[in-house]
C-alpha cells in the first residue's frame, strides 16, 4: 500500500515537472507532446492512487475477517474447555471401540486367508 502511494506521489511530481517543461518549451510540437505525456502521467497518478485506496480497503477488510476468526476460535475454545473432561472420556471410549473393531477386522482377514488357501 505504501509503495503504491509513494509511486503515485512520484508519478504526480513527474507529471507536474513534464507539464512545466512543456509550457516553457518554444518548439510547438515538442510542447504538445510533453503536454500529452503530462496528461498520461496524471492519469497514471490517479490510477495508482485508486489502486492504493483499494488495497487499503481490502487490507482493512482482511484484518476485520481475521479478528472475527480469532473471536470465533476464542468462543469455541472457551466452550471446549468447559466440556473437556467429558470429551476426554468419550475420546477414550471411542479409541477402545476402534481398537476392538480393528482387532476383529484382522481376525476376519486371517479367517478369510485361511479358508482361501485350502
Amino acid at each position: 500500500m505504501c509503495d503504491v502511494a509513494e509511486l503515485a506521489q512520484g508519478t504526480g511530481l513527474l507529471a507536474n515537472s513534464i507539464a512545466m517543461l512543456g509550457s516553457s518549451e518554444e518548439h510547438t510540437s515538442l510542447a504538445r507532446v510533453l503536454a500529452q505525456l503530462a496528461e498520461v502521467e496524471e492519469h497514471c497518478d490517479t490510477v495508482h492512487m485508486d489502486q492504493s485506496d483499494a488495497d487499503f480497503f481490502v487490507f482493512a477488510e482482511l484484518i476485520h475477517e481475521y479478528v472475527g476468526l480469532v473471536q470465533a476460535i476464542k468462543v469455541c475454545s472457551d466452550s471446549c474447555n468447559k466440556d473437556f473432561p467429558s470429551a476426554l472420556f468419550y475420546t477414550g471410549k471411542k479409541q477402545i471401540v476402534f481398537s476392538a473393531v480393528r482387532l476383529f477386522e484382522s481376525f476376519d482377514r486371517i479367517e478369510v486367508n485361511y479358508y482361501s488357501n485350502s
